[in-house]
C-alpha cells in the first residue's frame, strides 16, 4: 500500500511538473508578444489632436449658432477642429455626432466641398494621425467592446478606418475627443492574436467559467512549482548541488523566482477581479443641455474677461452645471507649445510613445459664461468638477456631503489614470474613507470619465507594480524597463529548459 501511494504521488508530481512547464511556456511566450507590439507595431506620425486657435470672431459666431434647432436635444455641444476648419459638434445619447458650420447650417456644404458628417471627420482624423495617402477601404462604427477592440481602450464609440495598402493599416478614432484610440496593421494583428488567445484566452470568452478554471489551474500549478523551488533554494545548501548544470540552474532561479511569483500572483488577481469584480464604469454623456433663447447674443463680456489673457483661446464647449447651461472657454497652456503642436512631428517612434504615455496638459484653465446673457461667472473648474461628481453620485444613491470630497487636478497621465483615457486635464475626486472610490471628471465635456472602486484600485496597483513593473519607469524609462522584463522572461524559459535537461539525465 505504501509503495502504491508513493507511485501515485510521484505520478501526480510528474503531472504537475509538466503542467507547470506548459503553463510557463504558454504565458511567457504570449507575454513576449506585448513588448514586441509596442516596439514593432505601427506608430502615429502625430501625437496631439488637431490644434484649434479660437478667435473672438469665432466665439461670436459659435454663440449665435447655439440658437440652431439641432442644439436643443444635444447631449454635448463643442467647437472642434475639422477638415473644414472650426465647426460645432453635436453629440446625441448614442454618441452619434452632427456638425454645424459656423457660416451655414447643419451638414451644409462649406466652400463647395461635400457635406460634412462624422464619417468624414473620422477619415480626416485617421489621415491626420497616420499620414496615410492610400484609399480608404472601409469605415466601421464600433459602439461595443470586443476581442478586436477590448475595454482596455476605454473610448466608445469609435470608428475603425481601414486603408487599402499592403500593411493593412487601420486606425481607431474617437471623434468626440479627436483622439487616436488605436492603430493596427497585419503584423500587429498577428501579435495580438497570440496575446489574446494564449495570454488572455479570449477564445473562451463565451465560456467564462471554463476560461477562468483553466487559466487559474495553469497559474496555480506554476505558483506551486515556483514556491517549491523557492523553498529548495532556502532549505538546501549550495554543497548539495554537485554538477555545474545544477549550480547554474540555482543561480538562474535566484534571479527569476521573485519576479515570477509577482507575475503569477498579480495575474491571478487580475483574472479574478476582471471576471467577478465590478466592471469598469466609463464615461457616459450628460443629460440634454437645455439652451433656450440663444439668439444674437453679444460677446463683449467674453472679450473683456479674456482680453487680459496672454494665451489664445483653445476650446469652447457648452456644459450643464447645477441645471443651467454655460459656455466654457479654455485658454491654451502655453503659446509656444501651442504653435509647435499645430504640426507636431517627432523624430522617432520612441519619442512618440513617450509623448503618448506621458500626456500633455493642453489648457491652463477654463472660464464660464451663462447663456444666453453671456455674463462671466466666478465659479472655477474645481467647483464644476465637484458639482458634476456629486450629481453623478446622487443618481447612484450615494449619500455624501460636498465637504467629504477631495478634489485635485490631473495634468499628466500616470498612476491610476493612464494614457488610454486620452483626456487631459481632468479632475480627480476622492470619496471619503468608508468607500475610498475615485471619480475622474472632464469639465470641458461636462462628464464623468471613469469611476474606480476601492477594489479596482487595489487590483490596479497590483497589476501596475507586480505585472507591468511601472515602479521602474521613472528610474529606467519605458524602453529599458520593457527590455529588463523581456530578459527576465527569457531567463525563466532558460531555467525551465535547463530543468528539463537535468531531469532527463
Amino acid at each position: 500500500m505504501k509503495k502504491f501511494l508513493l507511485q501515485q504521488s510521484m505520478r501526480l508530481h510528474r503531472w504537475l511538473l509538466w503542467s507547470a512547464l506548459v503553463s510557463l511556456i504558454v504565458f511567457v511566450v504570449s507575454a513576449l508578444s506585448h513588448p514586441l507590439m509596442v516596439w514593432t507595431g505601427p506608430q502615429s506620425l502625430v501625437f496631439s489632436p488637431p490644434s484649434l486657435v479660437v478667435e473672438q470672431q469665432t466665439m461670436a459666431i459659435f454663440s449665435r449658432q447655439l440658437g440652431h434647432p439641432a442644439v436643443e436635444q444635444a447631449r454635448l455641444v463643442k467647437l472642434v477642429a475639422t477638415k473644414q476648419g472650426a465647426m460645432m459638434q453635436l453629440s446625441d445619447a448614442g454618441g452619434r455626432r452632427q456638425y454645424v458650420s459656423l457660416q451655414q447650417g447643419i451638414g451644409e456644404e462649406v466652400d463647395g466641398s461635400d457635406r460634412y458628417d462624422d464619417r468624414a471627420q473620422a477619415i480626416w482624423l485617421a489621415r491626420y494621425y497616420t499620414g496615410e495617402a492610400a484609399d480608404v477601404e472601409a469605415v466601421e462604427w464600433i459602439d461595443k467592446f470586443s476581442t478586436d477592440y477590448p475595454s482596455v481602450n476605454r473610448l466608445l464609440p469609435v470608428y475603425r478606418v481601414s486603408f487599402a495598402n499592403d500593411s493593412g493599416l487601420s486606425a481607431y478614432v474617437h471623434t468626440e475627443t479627436n483622439a487616436l484610440a488605436g492603430l493596427n496593421n497585419h503584423w500587429k494583428t498577428s501579435l495580438q492574436w497570440v496575446f489574446k488567445n494564449l495570454h488572455s484566452w479570449s477564445w473562451l470568452d463565451y465560456y467564462p467559467t471554463l476560461r477562468v478554471a483553466i487559466m487559474l489551474y495553469l497559474l496555480l500549478v506554476l505558483l506551486a512549482l515556483t514556491a517549491s523551488g523557492v523553498t529548495l533554494l532556502l532549505v538546501l545548501r549550495r554543497r548539495h548541488y554537485r554538477s555545474a548544470g545544477q549550480r547554474f540552474h540555482r543561480r538562474l532561479a535566484w534571479l527569476v523566482c521573485l519576479p515570477l511569483l509577482g507575475f503569477i500572483i498579480s495575474g491571478a488577481y487580475h483574472l479574478l477581479q476582471q471576471q467577478y469584480g465590478q466592471g469598469l464604469q466609463l464615461a457616459a454623456l450628460p443629460d440634454v443641455v437645455r439652451i433656450n433663447g440663444v439668439v444674437g447674443v453679444e460677446t463683449h463680456d467674453v472679450v473683456g474677461v479674456l482680453a487680459d489673457q496672454d494665451q489664445p483661446l483653445h476650446q469652447i464647449s457648452v456644459i450643464s452645471h447645477q441645471g443651467r447651461a454655460y459656455l466654457r472657454a479654455s485658454v491654451a497652456a502655453d503659446k509656444k507649445s501651442k504653435l509647435q503642436r499645430e504640426h507636431d512631428h517627432y523624430e522617432s517612434p520612441t519619442s512618440i510613445r513617450n509623448q503618448r504615455f506621458d500626456g500633455i496638459g493642453r489648457e491652463q484653465g477654463g472660464y464660464y459664461f451663462d447663456l444666453p446673457a453671456m455674463q462671466p461667472q466666478t465659479f472655477s473648474d474645481r467647483q464644476v468638477a465637484r458639482s458634476l461628481a456629486l450629481d453623478y453620485l446622487q443618481r447612484r444613491d450615494f449619500t455624501l456631503d460636498d465637504k467629504d470630497l477631495t478634489v485635485e487636478k490631473v495634468s499628466r497621465f500616470g498612476g491610476g489614470y493612464d494614457f488610454r483615457h486620452k483626456r487631459l486635464p481632468v479632475w480627480k475626486i476622492t470619496l471619503p474613507q468608508q468607500s475610498n472610490d475615485i471619480i475622474f471628471v472632464d469639465t470641458f465635456s461636462g462628464l464623468v470619465v471613469e469611476h474606480v472602486t476601492s477594489a479596482q484600485q487595489w487590483e490596479g496597483v497590483s497589476f501596475s507594480q507586480l505585472h507591468k513593473w511601472n515602479m521602474l519607469t521613472p528610474i529606467l524609462g519605458r524602453e529599458y524597463r520593457d527590455a529588463l522584463m523581456v530578459l527576465v522572461l527569457l531567463l525563466a524559459l532558460a531555467l525551465a529548459a535547463l530543468g528539463v535537461v537535468m531531469r532527463r539525465r
